[in-house]
């Protein structure tokens, strides 16, 4: 297949890093992004190297349809975009495909590398797939792995994806050239996790010690973190502790001594080395 012009639909360092690569080789015609758009700026960025950015969802604005099918050859490129993209704006294009951080057909939805953090994973990855009507669900056209270490946080992870990213958007446009036919997802094997809420982020003391150093590691840094609730009402947010011996003390239990902060778990005690007090 040909292509002459590519749109891009995204957002964030993830985009960012992408469409500077994207833009040595092939010609980025317009992007996408969230009305929004808080973090890296991926309109800012446009503007820097004289590129269209809309700040819409491209369907909102009728004219949208007009300029996709004015480009011949086109290619849609989705990249960290929040937004699930409605079969009558991806169908317009050639080809339009998703860049997906997890190994699909395992963990389709969102934040992902998140999840397989917290669910105690020591592999991972990035997929790119064709855009179906189904969340995750279309053919796959590349696929990397990523290891998984365990000192690994749900920002660090994400780095080395970000470093990832436009080789796997490389490699695939390269295929889509010669008309390698993408893969069939196993759906036998298919997981699907939904949207993280900060509600979500609610430490359980109960659980097993190693799923609560899984659940606080993927929370740490810029996402909601692991957070507990003192007797008398703190809130405290959690990124780092270190594991001690069980006490007598009550599980649940969230102590300030002299010499730190110690919450009492099922089968640990847990003293506070990063945190922040909140609300």
């Amino acid at each position: 297949m040909q292509i002459d012009n590519i749109i891009i639909f995204g957002s964030g360092f993830l985009a960012i890093k992408s469409l500077q690569v994207i833009i040595q080789k092939y010609d980025v015609v317009s992007v996408y992004t969230h009305p929004d758009n808080s973090g890296e700026s991926l309109s800012d960025f446009c503007s820097e190297i004289g590129i269209i950015c809309y700040r819409q969802k491209a369907w909102d604005d009728p004219k949208s349809y007009n300029l996709f099918r004015g480009y011949k050859n086109s290619i849609l490129i989705s990249i960290n975009y929040k937004y699930i993209i409605p079969y009558n704006v991806f169908s317009i294009f050639n080809f339009a495909f998703n860049i997906h951080g997890s190994l699909l057909p395992v963990y389709r939805g969102r934040s992902p590398h998140v999840w397989t953090i917290m669910n105690g994973e020591n592999e991972t990855g990035i997929t790119s797939h064709i855009i179906v009507k189904e969340v995750d669900a279309g053919n796959i056209i590349e696929q990397v792995k990523i290891k998984i270490s365990k000192d690994d946080t749900g920002d660090t992870l994400l780095k080395k994806m970000s470093i990832i990213y436009p080789d796997v958007i490389l490699a695939s446009l390269n295929k889509i050239k010669l008309d390698i036919k993408p893969i069939i997802q196993d759906e036998a094997k298919a997981t699907y996790y939904g949207l993280r809420t900060s509600m979500m982020s609610y430490l359980n003391p109960y659980l097993p010690t190693q799923e609560i150093l899984n659940f606080i590691r993927a929370l740490s840094g810029s996402y909601p973190n692991a957070y507990f609730f003192q007797r008398f009402g703190k809130k405290y947010f959690i990124e780092e502790v270190k594991v001690l011996k069980k006490t007598g003390a009550a599980i649940g239990l969230l102590e300030e001594k002299k010499d730190g902060i110690y919450l009492n778990c099922k089968d640990n005690q847990l003293k506070l080395i990063k945190f922040r007090i909140g609300e």
